[in-house]
């Protein structure tokens, strides 16, 4: 590679601004602005991040370790807006005693998508979707409220589905609507085989 052209740069430029002298003084000029421009558009951002870190908003905090289909244990706390998460608990409602649809960690913000009024295993089943029971042979081991994937015979039956309820052999799953009645026929007639995805 031939640096010869870079090198030769500087000369062009001396040359280019020695026949259009109106070059030194406009070239300064748009450097500054498009300095000046660089600097503004960063302190915006700092002046928004800190407003961001400085206001406080009063959410519901987890007071513990909670399991899918448990009741909830919260308390409200004050955080720094630039943690609240997108579609948080509104504070001014009572979220202490609802059904999780997940598992929430001790300190985590409760979010409402996660919450539900009604015991488990209902609050587990998401809006529209229908509860099959099936037997599992062998056992996937897939605990409460995780996602799942349903196959019988190496077909695909529903790539998604939700354990809302396990034990004694027999397996509550949560699938679409669209899904339930060939999983239910499948139970009954091939049998299926729940793979865990790990969701």
């Amino acid at each position: 590679m031939s640096f010869t052209p870079l090198t030769s740069l500087p000369v062009r430029a001396r040359r280019l601004t020695a026949r259009h002298r109106w070059l030194r003084a406009v070239v300064p000029c748009l450097l500054g602005l498009g300095t000046y421009l660089t600097v503004e558009r960063a302190d915006d951002a700092a002046v928004a991040a800190r407003d961001e870190w400085a206001e406080v908003e009063t959410v519901w905090v987890a007071a513990g370790a909670v399991d899918p289909g448990e009741r909830v244990v919260a308390e409200r706390r004050e955080v720094p807006l630039g943690l609240v998460p997108d579609g948080a608990a509104d504070a001014d409602l009572e979220v202490a005693g609802l059904t999780t649809r997940r598992s929430i960690g001790p300190n985590e913000i409760v979010v409402d998508r996660d919450l539900d009024d009604r015991p488990a295993p209902l609050a587990l089943v998401p809006d529209g979707w229908l509860v099959v029971p099936v037997v599992e042979s062998p056992s996937s081991g897939a605990g409460l409220g995780e996602r799942v994937a349903v196959v019988s015979d190496g077909v695909v039956l529903s790539d998604v589905a939700v354990v809302v309820e396990s034990g004694d052999g027999r397996t509550l799953l949560a699938v679409p609507a669209a899904d339930a009645p060939t999983i239910a026929f499948a139970a009954v007639t091939a049998g299926v085989v729940v793979l865990r995805t790990g969701e």
